[in-house]
């Protein structure tokens, strides 16, 4: 397998939604997280069928690798503040790159289920990890604008996220909260609420913490009457970001602490920052 950094100019978001087989009983996964390579892996899924969405508090995984068990551990069911919505959320460890399969197992309606999915992991991760620099891109801001509109797809409008720039709040050595999201565009089974989750813990943490959203697209405004035409923001280019939701918190050194593909619930993100 061979990894490719696409350049700026090359990088495309894939929001496709990887899928596993359908069990005999009507399972299936939705796999959250698609950015996997050697080493720590935050890991996060769905489980659906023609009921809904499982919400038992806890599965059991097991990575696979060329029929060899490599991991056995729990997923934790995270609920979104959205009714019958969440994922679960496990870390995982891989140490070679290729074809995975996980294999989940549960009990639903007095029965003992199995489901799973194959999925890729890479030689290194695409998005920026942990330990590394955060970039210090230049985002749009309100000063920039002449209305909210110009900076977000969706009705979430709160000045203190728009304030500054990426590199403005690296360079005052502040650690920060930010986000990358459209949230008009934020409707498949991974892609949840991560603004109204970030802005509910400014209250606590806003002494301490800056806040920033950036919006995927470039032209807010224009995207939600032309998809087709839509373009990246150059700043989701300069950050690598192969899908269309990320957080990330910073710390004060500059440097990426946590990082988060796809929702990430109250819970997760607060014990991240209880961590640093």
């Amino acid at each position: 397998m061979i990894d490719v950094f696409k350049s700026e100019k090359e990088l495309k978001l894939n929001d496709s939604l990887i899928t596993g087989p359908i069990s005999p009983n009507g399972f299936y996964i939705i796999l959250g997280t698609s950015d996997l390579a050697i080493g720590a892996n935050r890991f996060t899924f769905a489980i659906v069928s023609q009921d809904g969405l499982l919400d038992v508090p806890y599965v059991q995984v097991k990575t696979v690798f060329e029929n060899q068990v490599n991991q056995i551990t729990n997923a934790e069911f995270n609920e979104w503040p959205i009714p019958e919505r969440g994922l679960y959320v496990t870390e995982l460890n891989f140490d070679k790159s290729g074809f995975w399969k996980l294999e989940v197992k549960f009990s639903a309606n007095n029965l003992e289920e199995l489901v799973q999915i194959g999925f890729d992991v890479k030689n290194q991760f695409i998005a920026p990890v942990k330990g590394q620099p955060a970039i210090k891109s230049i985002n749009k801001t309100l000063d920039d604008v002449d209305s909210f509109a110009e900076l977000t797809t969706g009705s979430f409008y709160d000045p203190e996220f728009y304030k500054m720039t990426i590199s403005e709040v690296i360079t005052q050595g502040k650690p920060f909260i930010l986000v990358f999201s459209s949230p008009a565009f934020c409707t498949n089974a991974v892609c949840g609420p991560q603004l109204e989750v970030i802005r509910s813990l400014k209250a606590k943490y806003k002494e301490e913490y800056a806040f920033i959203h950036v919006e995927i697209y470039d032209d807010p405004e224009q995207v939600q009457l032309n998809f087709e035409g839509a373009k990246i923001s150059d700043v989701v280019k300069q950050w690598r970001l192969p899908t269309s939701l990320w957080t990330f918190i910073i710390s004060e050194k500059g440097e990426i602490e946590y990082r988060f593909e796809a929702f990430a619930s109250k819970s997760e993100i607060e014990n991240a920052l209880n961590q640093i």
